[in-house]
This record gives C-alpha cells, structure tokens and sequence, in this order.
C-alpha cells in the first residue's frame, strides 16, 4: 500500500484497584481500534512486573493503589524502561500529589469523572507525543507555584 501510513496500535497496559472500574475500562478501550489493553494489574507491584514483562507503549496508572503507590510504581517502571508513557488516571484532585506523579514521570494527569471519549482522545494525544494534564488540577499547579514564588 504505496502512500498510506498504517499506524500501530497502542499498547496499553491498565493499573486499578477497583475491579468493576477497571474490567469496565478495560473492554471499553477494546471496542477502540487504535487501542490494545494488553493486561490489568490490580496493585502497584504487579503494575511493575507486567511493565517488564509485556512491554506496553502506555500505562493508564491510578495512584490509590494497595501495595505501593501509583507514584512509587511509575517510579519502578520508568527506572527500569523510560520509553513507557504513563498517564495518571484519578479520582483525586490534589495538586501536590499531581505535582508528585508528574515528578514521579507520568506524563499526564485525567481524573476519572473524564468523559470515556475524552480519555480515548487523551491516550491517543499522549502516544503521539503530547502531555496533558486535567484543567482543574493544572490550574491549581499553576497557582500554588505563583504563591509560591511570591513567598
């Protein structure tokens, strides 16, 4: 097929406590065809063995997570293969914990009361090499930085 460009699809690897939230995401993202949820992870330490085992472009990363954190995860997995993007998917709204997962080297931040189609556009953005952080949280950044500096 001379001219057309076939884009491969993006592996993504999902980490969420919750299973129903998860399970539901999970088979949600399958219907997309640009996505392929390579494996689910329940906890921080299996999150990082599944990283080294299935290789995923992409990690979706909640940051509640039993056994050590999303943030301390994201750490592990980006030690150990910094080529993995992760986008932190979240119910909190915490500027200092987003300021920790993005230090951390997520590369995103979504809280989960996103709309699904948002998200699908979120992942698809990132893969190509964008950053993308929740307005609501990027404008407490913003602002708690300005304070800061005023200090």
């Amino acid at each position: 097929m001379y001219g057309r460009f076939i884009e491969e699809k993006i592996r993504l690897l999902i980490v969420e406590d919750d299973k129903l939230f998860r399970t539901t995401l999970s088979v949600s993202l399958q219907e997309n065809p640009n996505i392929d949820v390579i494996g689910e992870a329940e906890n921080g330490e299996q999150a990082v063995k599944l990283a080294k085992e299935l290789n995923p472009d992409m990690i979706l990363m909640d940051l509640g997570l039993p056994e050590i954190s999303g943030i301390e995860a994201t750490e592990k997995i980006l030690a150990a293969n910094p080529n993995i993007k992760i986008i932190v998917l979240t119910s909190h709204s915490n500027e200092d914990e987003a300021m920790d997962a993005l230090n951390a080297g997520a590369v995103s931040y979504a809280r989960k009361d996103i709309k699904f189609e948002h998200l699908t556009m979120i992942i698809q953005t990132v893969h190509r090499g964008a950053v993308w952080i929740d307005p609501i949280i990027a404008y407490k950044v913003l602002r708690k930085s300005k304070d800061n500096s005023k200090k």
